[in-house]
């Protein structure tokens, strides 16, 4: 993948003159900077908008009194702390360039962790592969959304299933939603599992410390709540379910895009499909719909690829999802590539879900994740000019559509495959896997 992705950068920024880097991540020249100083903070033309636009949220007493933010205050923290930093040494670009150093470590952790036990050529091969230079990786970093420091707390997560450690697994979740409160889905895993006290127990914790970041802006709380709350609502409804740049990732644009096939494959390729009017809510209750069902049908799957389909629809949920938060398939590749509950060899790789399937559509079902995987952290450039026009740009830009857009529909595929596969599985088959994932528990 990545030599055709070469290949193609070469031919088409040589011969057609194609922004290739912002068809990949976003354009370099981000105007978002503060408005009172950009040299201060910017480098080059770059100014790390994510960072910057929740930076100077968090420097006001109610950041959400505007009704301009559309974070919530868990959201906040880890950008607030690193501004304040730069802003006590006097040095905003120190601040961000400590963010930044802190999010690389984050993402670089999988690689370092898969590749333990490995040669040093096989550790730098793997922390390129799936660590920096993953295009994921490389946008949260462009863009300096908080969204990077999910990696290794989700991780430890899959790993804490993978070796049936209850205390890591509650732990793991609560930390995770402090970075998005969205991915307090994540408290279904335990559930899932059927741990019920520690499925409570990560519930409780999510709302506490969520709850608590709010008091970091003490004015006005707790009507700063309810304030948040409909800012991360008017937010979503403004934004339109058919962004392709930076390429909307969301579970139900994937639903929206499913349907325009179906117009195209019809010949009514002009019909606006109905998702573009109404996906946004309706999308989003399918998609918990599914979430429902794969909790409850949790038993019955092995309990890794439960985590791994509640992971992706974890971090795809919200209908603007960019593809930044594809960050999740880093650690996901890491468990692929080694079992965290066997002994590291140095030859070779054996993956966690290298042996659960036992029927043929099992087999496809654990394909279908690591196609999807894979698809989430590489790109292959499509030939579909996006015609994209931005802000302190007076022409159309040379960037073209990427499969990163397509690839919450090979989720979404996988879930449905995975829940039919393990559905109909044998009842003696359910029993032993539902008896191991006990043992497994009670023994850690």
């Amino acid at each position: 993948m990545g030599l055709l992705l070469l290949l193609e950068c070469f031919v088409l920024a040589h011969y057609f003159e194609i922004d290739v880097i912002s068809s990949l991540t976003y354009v370099g020249r981000d105007i978002r900077c503060p408005a009172s100083d950009p040299t201060l903070s910017s480098i080059g033309v770059h100014c790390f908008g994510d960072y910057y636009q929740v930076v100077e949220f968090a420097s006001e007493q109610n950041p959400w009194e505007t009704g301009l933010s559309n974070y919530a205050a868990s959201g906040m923290v880890i950008q607030g702390i690193f501004g304040a930093i730069g802003t006590w040494l006097g040095s905003p670009r120190t601040g961000l360039v400590l963010y930044l150093v802190a999010m690389a470590g984050a993402l670089v952790t999988p690689a370092i962790w898969a590749g333990r036990g490995k040669p040093i050529a096989t550790r730098i091969i793997l922390a390129g592969a799936f660590g920096l230079v993953c295009l994921p990786a490389l946008m949260a970093l462009d863009r300096g959304n908080v969204v990077g420091f999910a990696v290794p707390g989700l991780l430890a997560l899959l790993v804490a299933v993978v070796r049936g450690n209850s205390r890591a697994m509650v732990i793991a979740i609560v930390l995770i939603a402090l970075i998005k409160p969205q991915f307090a889905i994540l408290v279904l895993v335990p559930f899932a599992l059927r741990m019920w006290r520690q499925g409570l127990i990560a519930a409780a914790g999510v709302f506490i410390t969520n709850l608590l970041a709010y008091l970091a802006w003490p004015r006005d709380f707790p009507l700063t709540i309810w304030q948040s709350v409909m800012g991360v609502m008017g937010f979503t409804a403004n934004s339109p379910l058919g962004v392709n740049y930076p390429a909307n990732v969301s579970l139900a644009k994937s639903l929206r895009d499913l349907e325009y096939g179906f117009y195209w494959l019809a010949g009514n390729g002009t019909q606006v499909p109905w998702f573009e009017r109404y996906g946004s809510i309706v999308g989003t209750g399918i998609v918990i719909l599914l979430i429902v069902l794969l909790a409850v049908w949790g038993k019955r799957l092995p309990p890794l690829v439960s985590v791994v389909l509640l992971t992706s629809w974890a971090f795809l949920l919200p209908s603007v999802t960019y593809s930044y938060y594809l960050v999740f398939a880093i650690p996901v590749a890491a468990v692929l590539l080694r079992d965290p509950a066997s002994e590291v060899s140095a030859q070779g790789f054996s993956g966690a879900l290298d042996r659960p399937a036992r029927s043929r559509s099992q087999k496809v079902a654990i394909l279908l994740i690591v196609l999807a995987t894979t698809a989430s952290l590489t790109r292959i450039i499509l030939p579909l000019h996006l015609g994209v026009v931005l802000e302190g740009y007076d022409r159309p830009l040379g960037i073209l559509f990427t499969n990163a857009a397509i690839t919450p529909s090979l989720w979404l595929v996988a879930t449905i495959v995975a829940l039919v596969a393990w559905k109909s599985a044998p009842q003696a088959d359910v029993v032993r896997a539902r008896s191991r994932i006990r043992s497994e528990i009670t023994g850690s």
